[in-house]
């Protein structure tokens, strides 16, 4: 079973961040299933086509992250939780080299506090 840590080149942690996707007309308020520094994982009701770009808001750590991401793959009509649900796969593009310093040195902070612990 998964222990909420990948050893992963970008590592992931399992953590929950509310995320905000848009598309054109199309908003999607989803939570991360995991994040790391190269993107995220999250779940939502709505069907998005494999290779999408999109503009994506993430709140983590009291700050918000303005980016463009590519969904680089999907996994349709999940299971979870009894409800059928889109696990998406985004990778982070265009997003601001302070803001990613920033985002990498919280990552950081807690992989390794989830490691110890």
């Amino acid at each position: 079973m998964w222990q909420g840590v990948d050893k992963r080149r970008f590592p992931r942690i399992k953590v929950k961040c509310q995320i905000c996707i848009q598309k054109h007309d199309l908003l999607i308020n989803a939570f991360t299933e995991n994040i790391g520094i190269g993107g995220v994982c999250l779940y939502t009701d709505i069907k998005v086509p494999l290779f999408e770009d999109l503009d994506v808001k993430l709140f983590f750590e009291k700050k918000q992250l303005d980016f463009k991401g590519t969904v680089v793959w999907v996994i349709e009509n999940k299971k979870i939780c009894g409800a059928e649900k889109n696990e998406l796969g985004i990778e982070f593009s265009n997003i601001d080299q302070q803001l990613l310093i920033s985002f990498s040195q919280e990552i950081e902070k807690l992989t390794k506090s989830m490691t110890i612990s």
